[in-house]
């Protein structure tokens, strides 16, 4: 892998996993159009995704912090006897509600495609050329998602700032679904919550932090996938990659603080413009790709 591949690949990381515009979308193009590294390349991804990591981390420290600190304290009323009956604050209920949310992550693993899961349909779309066109699909459904969400917002009704059941699941739901490449994770549920009533200050940081168990078990199951091919690491270029994560890390960052100006501004819909014509790109491209056969 070469370095400039591993810092461009580490930029597109950085700016599609938080701007709403699909980081596995953008990369799968990128992998596409200039040569993908087949194993190598999707684990390549997948260490990526450790900046951003990273990144989400350091912008949310202090609520990541507080989280944790109520979390424990839960646990100690668990084992105390006082947790029943006690009322939940913001913080127990975000907790709550983010396990839920995190729960309908098994929605990508469960066989519900005769025997196949969303995982497999996933990779396959990302490795299978013939599926190039799938991308562009999911990047026009991006885009209506954030358009919807910017017209909802644009008008004045009442919003909350902790997220209910209904708004947990649908969220869950919609995080399950996003694996697909082109349908951002961050740009549909942040949709979603939006359309929910959360606040946009609120929803964007539910939706970031929501991704931090979703990105360490997508890492973790991939690690586990390896291992099972062969029991050796798959060949990669490792100082190459660590230069990957480290610039999607910082642009990670950069990316985070965009788009919170850009929601608080109600100015993101110009994503949902850039998604479309990316979309419309990758089926025309796939077309002619056809053609050319």
């Amino acid at each position: 892998m070469e370095y400039l591949s591993a810092i461009l690949q580490g930029i597109i990381q950085g700016l599609t996993e938080f701007l709403p515009i699909s980081s596995s979308g953008h990369l799968a193009i990128y992998q596409h159009l200039f040569g993908g590294e087949g194993d190598s390349g999707l684990l390549f991804t997948v260490l990526l995704h450790f900046g951003t990591l990273f990144a989400v981390c350091l912008v949310y420290r202090r609520t990541i912090g507080k989280l944790i600190l109520e979390a424990c304290r839960m646990i100690g009323d668990l084992f105390t006897g006082r947790l029943k009956g006690k009322k939940l604050n913001d913080e127990r209920r975000t907790i709550l509600m983010m396990i839920l949310s995190s729960a309908m992550l098994l929605l990508v693993v469960a066989p519900v495609f005769g025997g196949t899961s969303l995982k497999d349909v996933f990779e396959n779309t990302t490795t299978d050329p013939g599926l190039f066109w799938v991308i562009g699909v999911m990047l026009l459904i991006t885009a209506a998602l954030m358009f919807l969400a910017w017209r909802i917002t644009s008008s004045d009704r009442p919003t909350h700032k902790v997220a209910s059941v209904k708004d947990a699941l649908l969220i869950g739901a919609t995080q399950a679904v996003a694996v697909f490449p082109g349908l951002s994770r961050s740009g549909s549920t942040t949709a979603v919550a939006l359309a929910c009533g959360m606040e946009k200050t609120a929803a964007t940081r539910y939706s970031f932090i929501l991704s931090i168990p979703a990105v360490l078990a997508a890492t973790l199951w991939e690690l586990k996938d390896a291992v099972q091919a062969g029991g050796q690491a798959v060949q990669i270029n490792w100082l190459a990659a660590l230069i990957g994560v480290v610039v999607s890390a910082v642009v990670g960052v950069a990316a985070i603080k965009t788009f919170l100006w850009l929601i608080k501004k109600n100015r993101y819909v110009v994503f949902s413009f850039y998604c479309a014509a990316v979309g419309l790109f990758v089926i025309v491209w796939s077309v002619v790709e056809h053609i050319a056969k």
